[in-house]
């Protein structure tokens, strides 16, 4: 089916296991994992950005991943690029918003 799609969530998730399990997801040993529809991932997307998590979704329609802030990947010739294009991906709005920030701030 086109609307389901494996999740990956990893990170500091111990303050958080109990909602990840709620939602569907179960401990791998090194990660929480599901295959979930795409609304319920849309929600987890929201949940990993407000508590920094590092996430990776695959289906058929959508493959997407997200490091925690501060982490970059090192640049190899397998990652097309470091930000919005290849195989990770960022949430650019989340990236505007700290700028934001940073800026009134000054």
């Amino acid at each position: 089916m086109d609307n389901i799609a494996d999740i990956a969530i990893s990170g500091k998730t111990y303050a958080v296991k109990d909602r990840l399990k709620k939602m569907g997801l179960h401990w791998t040993g090194k990660a929480w994992a599901g295959t979930l529809p795409l609304a319920k991932i849309e929600k987890l997307k929201q949940f990993c950005c407000h508590y920094d998590l590092q996430y990776t979704i695959e289906g058929k329609t959508i493959k997407e991943s997200r490091l925690p802030r501060g982490e970059r990947p090192i640049s190899t010739p397998s990652t097309g690029a470091v930000m919005g294009e290849g195989r990770l991906q960022w949430l650019i709005e989340e990236t505007l918003n700290v700028e934001k920030k940073r800026h009134r701030n000054r």
